[in-house]
């Protein structure tokens, strides 16, 4: 649990650095495939909050539905994961 917890923020910061970055020094982005990642990873609950929230990237489909994919099948993780230790 504190694997999700650290990959999520992580992820969050992330993105919101990627905001600024774009704004101001467009020389340190964050590439997209490292969003995919940090989504694949685990990262895609608060990344996807954090996208919309400040409307960062929420025009790139692929990465958007990467992210949401990454998302469901994380959730089915968690609660198949919850149901066979509660």
């Amino acid at each position: 649990m504190i694997y999700l917890i650290s990959i999520n923020v992580l992820s969050a910061v992330l993105v919101v650095y990627d905001k600024l970055a774009s704004k101001y020094f467009r020389k340190y982005r964050i590439k997209e495939s490292y969003f995919t990642l940090m989504a694949i990873l685990g990262g895609a609950c608060l990344m996807f909050f954090m996208m919309q929230l400040i409307r960062h990237k929420t025009k790139h489909h692929f990465m958007q539905n990467i992210i949401i994919i990454s998302l469901i099948v994380q959730i089915g993780i968690l609660l198949i994961f919850f149901n066979k230790s509660g």
